[in-house]
Parts: structure tokens; C-alpha cells; sequence
């Protein structure tokens, strides 16, 4: 099953940097599909808002969408690339300092292609509230 593949030290770094949705700024054309009450995936043209759902349903499949924290991820798709980028708390001071936060999103590319993505090639990429990639 999918959920056993998901690294518990993934899931607790999204507990430490979950997203304040409160942060977001929307300097793209965004769309915001509300996956629960306190989730969402924001779709950016021409990701369609079906892929966006598949996106939500997975993460909320392993546990990364909860209703206990607000998260955020952007999907963006260029050419046949799909970026999906998790929204969080920390800047690129942090994060050099910590590198290991990174690859633990990194690592999950694969794991997004094959199951949320039927097998296409996907890019992650660490944003903050306001969709600057960190």
C-alpha cells in the first residue's frame, strides 16, 4: 500500500513546516481547489483542476492533507513536466542549514509520479506563502 511507502520523518516535517494559507499571495492565475477543510492544491494554467484532485486525493491518501494543520501545494505543469511544490514555513537560510528537509520533499518526486500522476515525470520544489520558490 502507498501509505507504507511515505516516510514518517516526511510527514513530520510537514507538522513543522505546515503552511498558513493566510501568507498566500496569488501573483499567478491560480485556481484553489479545496481538497479539505484545511488543505488545498492550487492549480496553475494549464495544470487542470482534474490533476489538481488527483494531487490532493493522493497526499490526502498518505496522510499529508489532514485536517489538523493548513497545507498548500502549487501544481504547475510545463511541457510535460508536472512541478508540484509544497508550501512552507522556512526560508533559504533554513533550509541551507538543513538540507535534509529538502530531500526528504525531493525524494518524494517519484513516489508523486507513480501514483498520482500515472507515471509522467514530475519536479518538487519548496515554495513559501507567497509561491517563491525557496
Amino acid at each position: 500500500m502507498h501509505i507504507k511507502h511515505f516516510n514518517k520523518l516526511f510527514l513530520l516535517f510537514m507538522g513543522i513546516l505546515s503552511f498558513s494559507f493566510s501568507k498566500a499571495q496569488d501573483k499567478k492565475n491560480r485556481k484553489e481547489i479545496q481538497i479539505n477543510s484545511m488543505s488545498s492544491v492550487y492549480v496553475v494554467a494549464p495544470t487542470t483542476e482534474e490533476e489538481g484532485k488527483m494531487l490532493g486525493e493522493y497526499l490526502e491518501q498518505v496522510g499529508f492533507f489532514d485536517t489538523q494543520k493548513a497545507r498548500g501545494v502549487q501544481l504547475e505543469k510545463k511541457k510535460e513536466i508536472f512541478i508540484v511544490s509544497f508550501i512552507v514555513e522556512a526560508d533559504k537560510p533554513y533550509l541551507k542549514q538543513h538540507p535534509e528537509i529538502r530531500e526528504n520533499f525531493t525524494s518524494k518526486a517519484t513516489e508523486l509520479s507513480q501514483n498520482a500522476f500515472k507515471g509522467k515525470p514530475v519536479k518538487v520544489e519548496l515554495i513559501n506563502g507567497g509561491f517563491t520558490v525557496l
